[in-house]
């Protein structure tokens, strides 16, 4: 496997790639330039509130970053690793998170349909009442995980390790004459 050399960004730094981010969405890719954050290591970082929309995130480390209602649709984290994020109330519609690690990371209210979740580390993660519709949930490891109150209709979740998960009030397929 190849090691992958990651570049630290500063705080300054990455308020200018997303400035040029925010002003390449604007004006339909006309000006700016679309921010591109994979092997990169971010630390203590707060995107809450930002459209940060189809970014490449691959191969990344955030470090104590928050997300909070943050526009992050089509976003890929694969092969990325977060520690202690707060995804809460983030739009991650269509999010790629395929061999990450999102140990503790928190969910909640998460508007993430169409997300998918493949070989994924989620230990400890919380989904309370994000909705996870139609999405793939599989070969990860939710040991601890808490899935109460979500939306998991027409959701995949196979196959994978799933020691202690909570599962209290989900919202699933209607049943038949429902």
């Amino acid at each position: 496997m190849t090691k992958v050399k990651r570049k630290f960004i500063s705080h300054q730094n990455l308020h200018n790639i997303l400035k040029e981010h925010e002003l390449y969405n604007i004006s339909a890719g006309r000006k700016g330039k679309g921010a591109n954050l994979a092997e990169c290591v971010i630390e203590d970082f707060d995107f809450s509130g930002l459209d940060i929309s189809n970014i490449d995130a691959q191969h990344s480390v955030f470090n104590r970053c928050k997300f909070r209602d943050t526009d992050l649709y089509g976003v890929d984290f694969s092969n990325s690793r977060f520690n202690g994020a707060d995804f809460s109330l983030a739009v991650l519609v269509k999010a790629k998170f395929y061999q990450t690690e999102a140990d503790s990371a928190c969910f909640d209210d998460a508007k993430m349909s169409q997300a998918e979740f493949i070989e994924t580390s989620l230990q400890g993660a919380t989904f309370r009442n994000a909705d996870i519709s139609s999405s793939i949930i599989s070969e990860c490891n939710l040991t601890n995980a808490v899935f109460d109150g979500a939306n998991i209709r027409y959701a995949g979740i196979t196959e994978n390790k799933d020691d202690g998960v909570s599962w209290n009030q989900v919202k699933k397929e209607p049943t038949s004459g429902a």
